[in-house]
């Protein structure tokens, strides 16, 4: 493990190589740094040698970037913008894509060729939004003869073998007018 040396203890030529400013380079190094990456990871990473990376962490400078870039970052997280630091390429190109559908959905509604098109695009889109369309009951009566009534009676009793069981039921009542 490292001395750590007070700045003011520090020769002259290593202050002069501590950076002074936030370069695409010295911000690689802070990432790698906050993610656990050690010295030598990073000199490997980064391509610098290690005793060069070592003399930029000990800068005041740097370390008051990495301390700012922590916060940021836990920010984002405590904010559920996580998703935003280190994404998952798939599943950014599968959001990328769902946009596009919803474009080409958005297309077929407007620019459908037919009715019947756009009726479905309508419906998938209330569907997957939680709008589903309401279902009406629609309650239908039918007058019947007693000829017919006769008929739908010995059809049924013909249809109660075992393997029509549970197929299907049909009430018939019969109403007589005077």
């Amino acid at each position: 493990m490292s001395k750590i040396v007070p700045q003011e203890f520090k020769a002259k030529t290593t202050i002069d190589q501590q950076p002074k400013r936030l370069t695409p380079r010295i911000h690689n190094i802070i990432l790698l740094d906050i993610a656990g990456k050690g010295t030598n990871d990073i000199s490997a990473a980064i391509g610098l040698s290690a005793s060069r990376i070592s003399i930029i962490k000990s800068a005041p400078f740097y370390k008051s970037r990495l301390e700012a870039e922590r916060i940021l970052l836990r920010d984002k997280v405590l904010e559920k913008h996580s998703d935003n630091i280190v994404g998952d390429p798939v599943e950014t190109k599968l959001k990328g894509l769902a946009l596009a559908a919803v474009e080409q959905y958005e297309d077929l509604l407007k620019d459908g060729l037919s009715e019947h098109i756009r009726k479905g695009v309508a419906d998938q889109i209330l569907d997957r939004t939680g709008h589903k369309a309401q279902v009406e009951k629609t309650k239908i009566s039918v007058e019947v003869t007693s000829k017919m009534a006769d008929r739908f009676e010995r059809a049924l009793i013909h249809n109660e073998s075992p393997e029509n069981a549970g197929v299907a039921k049909v009430r018939i009542t019969q109403e007589m007018s005077s």
